[in-house]
């Protein structure tokens, strides 16, 4: 005899309980509701393939099935639609690149970033991987105030260290990372590289970033638009940017949030992939900086092949520096 309604309908009541638990002080309740976004996701796919199973084997109408393919088709479809707009953006992104790319000449001309601060900023990545002998920033905080950042190998950094171990202002040595992924990034004791203040004496191609959030369609992403000012006048605009499309399985996730992006709640969602760039590349947390670095074609150089800068040189600015820090 068919049942009236799927037994499977209790999984999607289980999604409630860790939240009628969270009334009681246990430790033990609120670690499960730090884990509900787990378990609704678990809760509610079992529930919807629980239906589709019990319709196929007859305990209840087959009209049940309607209630799985919806979930399922609905989800897929979007995830579909969502990835094909991924791959038009990156395509257009691309195809809007290749008509602005410029080679710049990097012995007679420089880059300088303009950069939240003067402790970050891609000047690191940028030398450690593309034959660059340096590259500037613009500090967002420190008005007209330029830092240059330099490779250095292994011994140059331990003499470095040593020279400004009594002190330099605004001097920074950074680890230098390899890997093309955000989970397999790893530091190297080969080279390091070497930040710190210093006024360029080439012309300038100067590169803003503007990061705008917004949806196309369903897709949520982060456009980044690099302006670049090269140094004959000419301002060339790089589109790149990163999307969050839904991931293949569903994963529903229940519990309300208020969105920042739109002043709205949303009490079900799903889980979506994150950072995900939009445009192509080898590495996938410096997409913005590899397109900068392809539209201005720069030479990329592996790892074996990484040259430091002429310690002379960089230990005669660290001293000038340092004499002018003095002076004040």
């Amino acid at each position: 005899m068919r049942r009236r309604f799927p037994i499977s309908l209790i999984f999607f009541a289980l999604i409630g309980v860790p939240f009628v638990l969270g009334l009681f002080p246990l430790p033990i309740i609120h670690l499960l509701i730090l884990l509900s976004p787990i378990w609704s996701a678990v809760l509610i796919n079992t529930g919807f393939i629980g239906i589709a199973a019990e319709a196929s084997l007859g305990r209840i109408s087959p009209r049940w099935l309607v209630v799985p393919l919806a979930f399922f088709g609905g989800y897929w479809s979007v995830f579909i639609s969502e990835r094909f707009a991924l791959y038009m953006l990156g395509t257009s992104f691309e195809a809007a690149n290749e008509r602005v790319a410029v080679e710049l000449d990097v012995e007679r001309q420089a880059i300088a970033v303009r950069w939240p601060d003067h402790g970050s900023g891609p000047g690191g990545w940028l030398t450690a991987n593309y034959a660059l002998p340096v590259v500037y920033s613009i500090a967002s905080d420190v008005p007209d105030s330029y830092f240059s950042t330099r490779l250095l190998d292994r011994d140059d950094c331990a003499k470095v260290r040593e020279f400004i171990r009594d002190g330099a202002p605004h001097v920074i040595l950074s680890q230098v990372s390899d890997g093309n992924s955000f989970g397999q990034r790893r530091g190297t004791n080969h080279f390091c590289t070497l930040t710190m203040p210093e006024r360029p004496d080439l012309p300038l191609a100067r590169v803003s970033y503007d990061r705008q959030a917004r949806y196309n369609g369903t897709l949520p992403l982060e456009q980044v638009t690099a302006t670049v000012a090269m140094p004959d006048g000419r301002n060339l605009q790089l589109l790149t940017g990163y999307a969050s499309p839904l991931q293949l399985i569903p994963m529903p996730v229940v519990g309300c949030n208020l969105l920042s992006s739109r002043p709205e709640w949303l009490c079900v969602e799903f889980w979506r992939e994150t950072k995900t760039p939009i445009t192509s590349g080898i590495t996938e947390y410096r997409r913005e900086e590899e397109t900068l670095a392809l539209a201005l074609g720069f030479k990329p150089v592996a790892a074996a092949q990484r040259r430091g800068a002429d310690l002379e040189q960089v230990l005669r600015k660290l001293a000038a520096n340092r004499d002018i820090s003095r002076a004040r």
